[in-house]
């Protein structure tokens, strides 16, 4: 993926780049402070709309399932995992473009897993093992065959996000999903890393998944438990990885070396984890065994903080936020969205890393998915279930968004 980038990311993948010759002694552990972290209160902030759950004049668009949103510089960038598309909006709400169907023909998708941005739109499809590429204008350009991890205990396990770094190397993820009554239930996401003669992959990172699957004699469907997922991993420009474990409370910066993925920085976020336990899980079957419906949630009781760095949000064009920040979402017993803003390499000095943090509550009901330009964008759910894009101001003097109609 080919990034313009920032000047606080040139920055950053410069030193990056020198503290991955510098080789592993650069990376000790630095902790974050979270006491003297500032607390940004924005749990009654206005949520606006970004893009009404109903769009397009000629089309009678509408969302069936957002799953993930990217805010760039030409505007906002949807999965829907109902419909199998990627919708395109600009920052005035109106659709520009739609990439692909539900479908398994050409330019269609089983699956809406990832999205990679640069001059051409590739949408992921986990379950195709397949990644489908399209123009700017939504016609297909082609499909290829998606690269698989092999088990030695099962079938190749499919890849539901993948990204390239520079010098050969890519990272992608397998997909974890607690499967009732599916055999080889796998709730746990891998995160491997390819070389690059592309036959050989280390796994970089284990953690437990934030969905699960519902399988019945009269059909199948999805559930969310409160456990979310106690890890996350994401890429900033084509050099860096970061990778946080809620368990261990720690986030790790993997940077590009000559070789290999060399550790350039690592954030003690002070406070630890801790696994989700058979028990837990086992609650979760027995509450599926009564239920006569498909549900859209199940209620286990989990303990608080389980997980600290649950989700990762680096901003725009898969950069860092603003100054260089990252943001990592915790989990609270009441489940208040609240999350840890932390500086990375601050002042070009590995020393200052985690300096400046802030701890922000939001809203709830509000799903974070991107931060730019001085704006939060996330996902919204009415009662009735139904979505909306929506949007918060938290930066002082950001600016206005014209007001969708």
């Amino acid at each position: 993926m080919v990034l313009a980038a920032s000047p606080a990311l040139a920055a950053l993948l410069a030193l990056a780049a020198l503290l991955a010759l510098a080789g592993p002694a650069s990376a000790q552990p630095v902790a974050v402070d979270l006491s003297q972290a500032v607390e940004i209160d924005l749990s009654q902030a206005v949520v606006a709309t970004a893009v009404p759950a109903t769009f397009g004049e000629d089309d009678g668009g509408y969302f069936d399932r957002i799953g993930s949103v990217v805010a760039r510089h030409d505007g906002l960038w949807a999965t829907d995992l109902g419909h199998r598309t990627v919708f395109w909006f600009g920052y005035d709400g109106i659709l520009r473009q739609r990439f692909g169907r539900a479908g398994d023909g050409p330019g269609e998708l089983t699956t809406v897993s990832d999205i990679v941005l640069d001059t051409l739109v590739t949408v992921v499809d986990a379950q195709g093992g397949r990644a489908v590429r399209y123009r700017l204008d939504g016609t297909h350009v082609d499909t290829r065959g998606l690269r698989g991890l092999a088990d030695a205990e099962g079938p190749s396990l499919p890849l539901g996000r993948l990204r390239t770094l520079r010098g050969g190397f890519a990272v992608g993820s397998t997909v974890g999903s607690f499967a009732f009554r599916a055999e080889n239930s796998r709730p746990y996401v891998q995160v491997v890393l390819f070389r690059p003669d592309g036959r050989t992959a280390d796994t970089v990172h284990t953690y437990h998944g934030a969905g699960g699957g519902w399988r019945h004699p009269q059909g199948a469907g999805v559930f969310f438990p409160p456990f979310g997922a106690s890890g996350a991993w994401a890429v900033a420009g084509d050099s860096l990885v970061f990778l946080a474990d809620g368990v261990e409370g720690r986030v790790v910066v993997l940077a590009v070396g000559v070789a290999a993925l060399d550790t350039a920085a690592v954030l003690d976020l002070g406070r630890r984890g801790r696994m989700v336990a058979d028990s837990e899980l086992n609650r979760v079957v027995e509450r599926l065994r009564r239920e006569q419906e498909l549900p859209r949630s199940v209620e286990v009781s989990a303990a608080s903080h389980w997980s600290v760095a649950a989700e990762i949000v680096l901003g725009a064009d898969g950069e860092l936020g603003a100054d260089g920040e990252i943001w990592l979402r915790q989990a609270t017993e009441d489940q208040t969205k609240l999350w840890l803003v932390a500086n990375v390499f601050a002042d070009h000095d590995q020393r200052a890393v985690g300096r400046d943090q802030r701890l922000v509550t939001l809203p709830r009901g509000f799903r974070l998915e991107a931060v730019w330009d001085g704006h939060m964008y996330g996902v919204v759910e009415d009662a009735l279930g139904v979505q909306r894009i929506g949007v918060i101001a938290w930066r002082p003097g950001a600016p206005s968004l014209p007001n969708p109609a």
